[in-house]
């Protein structure tokens, strides 16, 4: 009672992680079982084509995320998007920074509350009656 299920301990229910090669390797082995047309029932071939279609689709996800991985190492860090926006490259005051054509987002913002304000105040304010 002391000793775990090794199974358990180990995760019984975790999904096995294959390589592309392996994928693809399953994928021919359910192509050639559908493809055999004397020893499969039709519906078994069917089942078996979904099957290859599947874990050839995996094997090509696989290549791509291999290709990803392999890419990004062989990229100097300075290349890389995630280090490059950890470095800040702000002008020190001000007038160095370059001019923006349009208004940011915030900037916007600021305005039309501004704006919103405006009109609020002049609905409140009390309105001066006619002299006649």
């Amino acid at each position: 009672m002391g000793r775990p299920c090794l199974l358990l301990s180990e995760g019984a229910n975790a999904e096995m992680v294959l390589t592309a090669e392996q994928h693809l390797k399953i994928a021919t082995v359910y192509e050639k079982a559908a493809g055999d047309w004397l020893r499969v029932p039709p519906q078994q071939r069917a089942a078996f084509a979904r099957k290859a279609k599947l874990f050839r689709m995996r094997a090509r996800i696989m290549a791509r995320k291999d290709a990803a991985a392999a890419l990004k190492e062989m990229r100097p860090p300075e290349a890389r998007p995630e280090t490059a926006s950890k470095r800040q490259n702000r002008p020190h005051c001000e007038a160095c920074a370059p001019k923006t054509k349009y208004p940011t987002l915030a900037e916007q913002l600021e305005r039309a509350r501004a704006r919103a304000r405006a009109e609020f105040a002049e609905a409140d304010a009390p309105k001066e009656k006619p002299r006649l």
